[in-house]
């Protein structure tokens, strides 16, 4: 694969750690003559890239920087390894269109967050909110955190335990149900292999589906109804590893008593089975019964 399409897609797969910072949420000077944290303050993208370079160096993490706008279409960047061995980049002043393309039909409201698999964990998530100053929303036991940056949204950062490091999908908010829909059906209609279906998050109660990219190994994930928290009175909870939590329409329906044996028990008028046959319920005559 050529350079430029790999920096390309290292800057897609990773605008999701580096959301809180290109964004515009930046570091301030807090009252108090402090810094406040990165990925919750607002301020413009350079400050912010100012912040984290001053983190880094501060939490000795070997980091790189640069710019060249022709080559990276950005105007500053910097570029270091996570605790988990995840290349990040962080960048300010990215080019935009000077026309805006046609519609695809789907309309698109922003790149929400970026998910990925980590063999350091517990110094990665640390990293994560102590460096770059991401805020934990909710846990999964401890497989699993979801980070929130300065726009609140529930996630805009999912790491998940695992022996080795992989880019696992990220999420484009889209602007309706119908969207979903919209997009759900022409994947389907042309083939496209989906890793999950259509679903609703129990940690965040957003709803989608995810597309598998089968030639890099990730998924993309459209989805619509992620909430934006109240960072004064959200806690984070520590939730479940069942099969609900990744969609809660999977979760069994209440209980029902098992019928005794030969008692279909009582039922209802209009329920299912209790309409009458077309005899009455009589037993049918001997030599008529089908």
């Amino acid at each position: 694969m050529p350079v430029s399409n790999q920096r390309n897609l290292r800057r897609l797969a990773l605008l999701g750690a580096a959301a809180a910072l290109a964004l515009g949420a930046a570091a301030c000077s807090s009252s108090g003559g402090g810094s406040a944290d990165p990925a919750t303050s607002g301020s413009s993208g350079e400050q912010a890239l100012d912040e984290a370079r001053a983190r880094l160096t501060a939490a000795r993490i070997d980091y790189t920087e640069g710019g060249n706008p022709k080559a990276d279409r950005v105007q500053r960047w910097l570029r270091f390894n996570d605790p988990g061995g995840t290349a990040v980049e962080l960048f300010a002043g990215m080019y935009e269109r000077g026309v805006v393309p046609l519609g695809a039909g789907i309309t698109m409201e922003k790149f929400l967050h970026a998910a990925w698999a980590t063999p350091n964990f517990d110094a990665t998530t640390a990293f994560y909110q102590g460096v770059l100053g991401f805020k934990a929303s909710d846990w999964v036991e401890d497989r699993a955190g979801f980070f929130r940056a300065a726009n609140r949204y529930h996630h805009s950062l999912v790491l998940i335990r695992s022996e080795r490091a992989a880019f696992n999908h990220f999420c484009i908010q889209v602007e309706s149900l119908d969207d979903v829909m919209r997009a759900w059906h022409n994947a389907v209609k042309a083939g496209v292999k989906l890793r999950d279906d259509l679903l609703r998050h129990a940690s965040s109660g957003s709803i989608g589906f995810y597309m598998k990219d089968e030639a890099r190994g990730y998924a993309v994930e459209f989805c619509i109804g992620h909430p934006q928290l109240d960072d004064e009175t959200h806690r984070p909870r520590i939730l479940p590893s069942v099969p609900e939590m990744l969609n809660i329409w999977t979760a069994e329906l209440p209980y029902r008593p098992a019928a005794a044996p030969g008692d279909s028990g009582p039922r209802e008028s209009g329920t299912p089975g209790s309409e009458p046959s077309a005899n009455g319920g009589r037993r049918p005559p001997a030599g008529k019964r089908h």
